[in-house]
């Protein structure tokens, strides 16, 4: 999850400000409004190819041990 929402924040704070135009002063760079939903939906897509190439990583096994317990191995007191 972190790392989607890395992508989407990194790709939006790029994408958002040229497709609102705010390189035109300087740069004459702007967006035509069809080009910039495109590239505004750009990023749905990366976060979706993300989650799906995250689906292959293998984490690490956790440590199991006296220190480590499930919620459902705890015993109800009393």
């Amino acid at each position: 999850m972190r790392q989607n929402l890395g992508w989407a924040v990194g790709y939006n704070a790029i994408a958002l400000p040229v497709a609102a135009g705010i390189f035109y002063p300087a740069f004459g760079l702007v967006l035509r409004p069809e080009v910039a939903a495109l590239s505004m939906s750009g990023s749905s897509f990366l976060v979706a190819v993300n989650a799906l190439l995250l689906k292959r990583l293998r984490l690490p096994a956790q440590a199991t041990g006296p220190a480590s317990t499930r919620r459902d191995e705890l015993q109800p007191v009393g």
